[in-house]
């Protein structure tokens, strides 16, 4: 049981901060494409 509390979390948090660092990659990408049309 103890395993399972301390394993969770851990879990959890590791999928939260995977989320957001795509979130973040796909908005960074996305005004990377965004800038590259308004130079062209």
């Amino acid at each position: 049981m103890q395993g399972n509390l301390e394993t969770v979390p851990a879990d959890g948090y590791r999928l939260n901060f995977g989320g957001r660092l795509a979130v973040a990659l796909r908005a960074l990408a996305t005004t990377e494409e965004s800038n590259a049309l308004w130079r062209e």
